[in-house]
C-alpha cells in the first residue's frame, strides 16, 4: 500500500491554509497529532478533549483532538489523506507497470533473436531471475501424447555435487503443480511449512511461486520460481511472472512451429538429395561423410550456428542440377568427351537457376553456382578466384575432393587417407583455399584416421 504522512499532507500550503480556515470558521480549537507526536496546536489551549481518527484505507495516521468540532476537521483531514493516497498509489502503480512493461519489451528482444525451444525457455528464466529474488527456475511442457509433464529447461544458481543435484529435482506430480494444471491458475507460496500442501509434497524451495503457460486458453506448461530460503513474495511478483509466463508460451508455440516447419523443410531437401544420389550410383550414401567434413571445417572456422545450417543445405544440394544431366552422360563409367565433360560443367549453373526461385534457399544459390570454382581462378562457370569464391563453395570443394580421392570411382581406386591429405595439400593456393585445407588436416591431425569421416568437431 502507498504508504501517506499525516505531516507531509500538513505540510503542504494549500491544505494547511483550508485546515486553518475551517478552524477559524468553526471558532474550534483543536491539536493534530500523528504517532510521533503533536504536529498542530497546542494541547494547553485545549478546555475539552476528544479524540476523533484520521484514517486511510482501514489505517489510522493520526488524530485530531479537541472538542466535537474536532470530527469535522478530522474528516476534512481524512479527505485530503484519502487524495494523497490514491495519488501515490497511482503513481506507484504506473512506475510498477512502466518496470513490467520495459522487462517484457527487454524479454521480448531477446526472444526475437532466439533460436530453439530450449534456448527460448532459458531466455525467459534468465530475465525472470533478474527482477524476481530466486535461486532456482524451471519450465514444464505437457506432453501432447503422454499428457505428461517433461522438464524443457531450468536454472539452479547455487552450486551442488551431482549427489545433492539428484536431489534438487521438482516433482511433478506434486499437488502445487497438478493444481496449477487442473484450475489453470498460478499461486503464492511464501513459506512451504506453513501451508496446506499435503506433507509428503517434497520440495526443496522454501518459498515459490507457480503459474501455468497459457496458449489460447489452453495450457501447454508450468512455470516455476522459487528459493531455498523464506521470501516473501508479492502480487507485484505474481503479476510479472504470469506475463513473462505468457510471453513464454507464446514464444515457446512459434519456436515449435519453426522447428516443425525446419524438420520439413530438410526432410523436403533431404529427399532431392537422395534423389541426385540415385542418379550417380558412386555417391550414394556418399553425401552425408561431405556434410561431415564440410561441417567440421565450418565450426573450426568459427561459423555461427546459422551458418552453419546454410551450409549444409548448400551440400545437400550442390550437385542437385545433375538432374539435368542425362544418364547417359551422368553414368559412364571411364573418360568424358570434351563434348561431355562440355554438359556435366552446366550443373552447377542449372543448380544455382533452380534454387534461386526459392526464397529459403537464395543464401546458399552463390556457393552452389561457385562449388567448382578454383582459388586460382582456374575452376568454372565464372572464373572466380581467392575470396571472391563464397566460403562455403571453397569449403564444400574441399571436403567433395576428399570424400572424391578417399572412395573407388570408376575410372580408379579410392585412395588411401594419407595421399589424399597429401593431394589437398599439394594443391593449396592452386585448386583449393589454403585455409579451408590447412583446417581440415588439423582436424584430420588430432583424431584416429578411421574416426575422420564420422568425427564432429566441436570446439
Amino acid at each position: 500500500m502507498a504508504f501517506v504522512k499525516l505531516k507531509k499532507i500538513l505540510s503542504r500550503e494549500e491544505n494547511l491554509k483550508t485546515i486553518e480556515n475551517t478552524i477559524n470558521m468553526l471558532k474550534a480549537k483543536v491539536v493534530i497529532e500523528d504517532n510521533n507526536g503533536v504536529i498542530y496546536g497546542d494541547k494547553l489551549s485545549l478546555e475539552k478533549t476528544e479524540k476523533f481518527d484520521i484514517i486511510v484505507e482501514n489505517q489510522i495516521i493520526g488524530f485530531v483532538l479537541g472538542d466535537e468540532k474536532a470530527s469535522c476537521i478530522a474528516s476534512i483531514i481524512s479527505l485530503m489523506a484519502v487524495h494523497e493516497y490514491e495519488k501515490k498509489r497511482l503513481a506507484d502503480e504506473t512506475i510498477e507497470r512502466y518496470k513490467e512493461l520495459n522487462i517484457l519489451y527487454n524479454v521480448s528482444e531477446k526472444i526475437a533473436t532466439t533460436v530453439g525451444i530450449t534456448n527460448v525457455g532459458k531466455v525467459v528464466l534468465t530475465e525472470a531471475m533478474k527482477y524476481i529474488d530466486s535461486t532456482f527456475s524451471t519450465i514444464m511442457l505437457l506432453d501432447e501424447q503422454t499428457e505428461k509433464l517433461e522438464v524443457l529447461c531450468q536454472i539452479d544458481r547455487n552450486l551442488f555435487s551431482e549427489k545433492d543435484k539428484s536431489n534438487k529435482l521438482i516433482d511433478l506430480e506434486s499437488s502445487i503443480i497438478k493444481n496449477t494444471i487442473t484450475k489453470k491458475t498460478g499461486e503464492i507460496i511464501n513459506n512451504v511449512r506453513e501451508s496446506s500442501l499435503p506433507k509428503d509434497d517434497k520440495s526443496f524451495l522454501f518459498s515459490f511461486i507457480c503459474t501455468p503457460i497459457m496458449v489460447k486458453s489452453k495450457i501447454v506448461g508450468v512455470m516455476l520460481i522459487g528459493h531455498e530460503g523464506q521470501k516473501e513474495y508479492t502480487a507485484s511478483d505474481f503479476k510479472l511472472f504470469n506475463s513473462l509466463a505468457f510471453q513464454a508460451g507464446t514464444a515457446i508455440e512459434g519456436a515449435k512451429l519453426f522447428d516443425s516447419l525446419k524438420d520439413n523443410f530438410f526432410d523436403t531437401v533431404q529427399v532431392l538429395s537422395q534423389i541426385i544420389e540415385i542418379r550417380d550410383s558412386y555417391k550414394v550414401g556418399r553425401t552425408q561423410a561431405v556434410i561431415n567434413y564440410s561441417l567440421n571445417i565450418g565450426r573450426a572456422m568459427g561459423m555461427s550456428g546459422v551458418e552453419l545450417v546454410k551450409l549444409k543445405l548448400a551440400v545437400m544440394l550442390h550437385d542437385i542440377g545433375n538432374v539435368a544431366i542425362s544418364d547417359e552422360v551422368l553414368a559412364k563409367r571411364g573418360k568424358l568427351s570434351e563434348e561431355e565433360f562440355e554438359i556435366v560443367k552446366k550443373h552447377s549453373e542449372i543448380g544455382a537457376n533452380m534454387l534461386n526461385k526459392i526464397d529459403q534457399l537464395k543464401d546458399i544459390v552463390p556457393s552452389i553456382r561457385a562449388h567448382h570454382e578454383r582459388y586460382d581462378g582456374s575452376g568454372y562457370p565464372d572464373g572466380l578466384k581467392g575470396e571472391e569464391i563464397p566460403l562455403m563453395a571453397r569449403i564444400i570443394s574441399v571436403a567433395e575432393a576428399f570424400e572424391a580421392m578417399t572412395n573407388d570411382r570408376p575410372y580408379r581406386e579410392a585412395m588411401d587417407l594419407y595421399f589424399a591429405f597429401e593431394e589437398l595439400l599439394n594443391n593449396r593456393g592452386k585448386k583449393f583455399d589454403p585455409e579451408v585445407v590447412d583446417v581440415f588436416y588439423k582436424i584430420y591431425k588430432e583424431v584416429k584416421v578411421d574416426k575422420i569421416e564420422s568425427y564432429v568437431y566441436t570446439n
